[in-house]
């Protein structure tokens, strides 16, 4: 999935990359390890293979989707 960063969230211990899928107007939070210590900014591009097994889907209201 290509997508473009929108926001970086670094937490010390986590880094939330929240990114949008222009394709299906989708927008993901990655969480990632803050010891990566990514070199990502608003605007970049980037290229995402979640896991699916890890996946979490939320609705509009913000409700886990079963």
């Amino acid at each position: 999935i290509t997508a473009q960063v929108e926001m970086v969230e670094r937490l010390g211990d986590a880094t939330i990359v929240y990114v949008r899928n222009h394709t299906a107007p989708t927008t993901m939070a990655l969480r990632q390890p803050g010891s990566l210590n990514l070199p990502l900014h608003r605007g970049d591009r980037v290229s995402v293979r979640p896991d699916p097994g890890r996946v979490l889907v939320f609705d509009s209201d913000g409700q886990l989707c079963r």
